[in-house]
Order: C-alpha cells, then structure tokens, then sequence
C-alpha cells in the first residue's frame, strides 16, 4: 500500500505537477553535486527525525516507528539502485500504439479508483483477517494493472497534456474527498486530526488552478 502510494503521490505525481507546470525546466538540472550531496544529508536527517518522534498513535501515546536495521539498509540499496537506473535511462522513452487512447474522462476515473484501492483494500482485509500471502497477492495485482495502464496507454503517442492532467487530478481527488470526509467523521482516524476540511478546500482550488494553467499553456 505505501509503495504504490509513495511512488505516485509522493514522487511521479509532484514531478509531473512541477514539470507540467513549468514545461521550460522539465529537463534542466535543479541541482549539482554539491546540491544533490546537501539534499541526500537533508533526506537521512529527516528520515531519522521520523523514526525519533512519529510513529502510531496508540491509546494517547505516540509509539516510535523503529524499523530493522536491514529494511533500512535494503532500502537504501533499491533507491540507490533506482536513481542509477533513472539516470542511465534519462534519455530514453518508450511509445506505444498498440492500443488506441482512451478518453482523458477515463484517464482521471482509473487514477481515482487506483488511489482508493490501493488505500481501502489492504485495511479491509486485515480487518477480516484475510491471510497475508493473499492481501500481497491482489497488491500485485494491482500493481501489474497499473504498470498495463502506464505501458499501454500513459506511453500512447497520441497521450497529451489534457489525458495526464486528468489522470493526475483524479488521483489527487481521491485524497482531496478524503480529507472532506475525515473532518466531518472524526470516528474514521484514530489521530486526533482537526482542518483538514481546509486542506481539502486548498488542496482543490490549487489543483483547479494547475489544471487551468497547464492547460491554457497547451492552447496558447
């Protein structure tokens, strides 16, 4: 669940929302060395101020988040290893035409409706103690569906900026109406959370905003 959730609400979504944003510096380096030396000490320092005061919240009291000494290091590895990869690949692109496109209109539906899986499935079966080799199962699943939507129709050739748009504020709607619906059932998160009607609110005026703009830049 926090893979799928990371690697598109945290890192592909921000960068298509900058880079659509500001088509001029799409592929202009932000960072040298030295930048990318600061930013990697920025990310440990943070990483470890979380493992030192978050974790979950339970029965008033905030229970630290420590995990393995090998999932870190492991997971430091795949990064590393992404990155490179990333990089040796930045100039390559794959396009598909098997497939005709399907309508922006279905694009923000299927972005929609992976965000809200991916996020109210898992918890659904582990409240009905569903085996764990089983709930990994249908991430999987979920995941290949995704990778087939992304080769077969985000690579199309005839894609364009209104398709990714759409598909990127659908994603993005699903946690807008979820933060609207957390302030008005406090019963559904256990954290005390409060404002999160206005995070909604911002959240979907910023989102209108990007579209708008991305979109008349597109026209213009």
């Amino acid at each position: 669940m926090l893979t799928f959730y990371h690697a598109t609400i945290s890192t592909l979504i921000p960068i298509a929302l900058v880079g659509m944003y500001w088509p001029e510096y799409a592929r202009v380096p932000l960072l040298k060395k030295k930048g990318l030396r600061l930013a990697a000490a920025g990310l440990v320092f943070i990483t470890l101020l979380g493992m030192m005061f978050m974790g979950t919240w339970e029965n008033g009291k905030m229970i630290p988040f420590h995990p393995h000494p090998l999932l870190l290091i492991g997971g430091t590895a795949v990064i590393a290893m992404l990155a490179q990869l990333a990089y040796r690949y930045r100039n390559s692109r794959i396009r598909m035409d098997r497939f005709s496109v399907l309508p922006p209109l279905v694009f923000g539906i299927v972005g929609f409706m992976l965000q809200s899986i991916n996020l109210i499935l898992p918890n659904l079966l582990a409240e009905i103690s569903t085996y764990g080799i089983i709930t990994i199962a249908i991430q999987l699943v979920l995941f290949a569906s995704a990778l087939l939507f992304a080769t077969h129709q985000v690579y199309q050739r005839d894609v364009t900026k209104r398709h990714i748009t759409a598909l990127v504020s659908g994603s993005l709607s699903f946690f807008i109406l979820f933060a609207v619906i957390q302030e008005c059932n406090p019963g559904m998160n256990p954290d005390p959370t409060q404002g999160m009607l206005l995070v909604g609110v911002v959240s979907l005026v910023l989102l209108a905003l990007w579209r708008r703009t991305v979109l008349k830049n597109e026209t213009g």
